[in-house]
């Protein structure tokens, strides 16, 4: 668990779990009992949890659970793309664009071929751990 090795958890912050979920730790047990769990708090999809003070959420290696970072706010990218088929009209391989502030920018840099430009409006990393959208 090299990641969470480094933290000592703290009542009252937000965590990232190795699963890059947003935890929340509500309390630190100040009278140690021998048991390994000395935090607790709430994962979201997940409900109430345990850690040790380093973020381990078992004895095992790693887990899914584990702590491994403060919570940083996932910025939200804002713009427009051009979109093109590469290789010709009827081609199946999309090509997009870097983002443009707007819609005027994307155009202006005239791509040949554009099947369209698409705005979008998502939050930094959203859609690139395997999940459907």
């Amino acid at each position: 668990m090299n990641e969470a090795q480094a933290l000592t958890l703290e009542a009252g912050k937000f965590y990232r779990t190795r699963d890059g979920r947003k935890a929340f730790v509500s309390g630190i047990n100040p009278f140690p009992d021998g048991s390994h769990i000395r935090a607790i708090g709430v994962v979201v999809d997940e409900g109430v949890q345990g850690w040790d003070l380093n973020g381990a959420f078992t004895l095992e290696l790693e887990h899914r659970l584990d702590l491994v970072a403060e919570w940083v706010e996932p910025k939200r990218i804002k713009g427009w793309v051009a979109i093109w088929a590469k290789g010709g009209d009827h081609s199946l391989v999309a090509c997009c664009s870097h983002i443009y502030k707007t819609l005027e920018a994307a155009k202006a840099d005239n791509f040949s071929n554009v099947a369209c430009y698409a705005e979008i409006d998502v939050l930094e990393g959203h859609g690139l751990n395997g999940e459907l959208a």
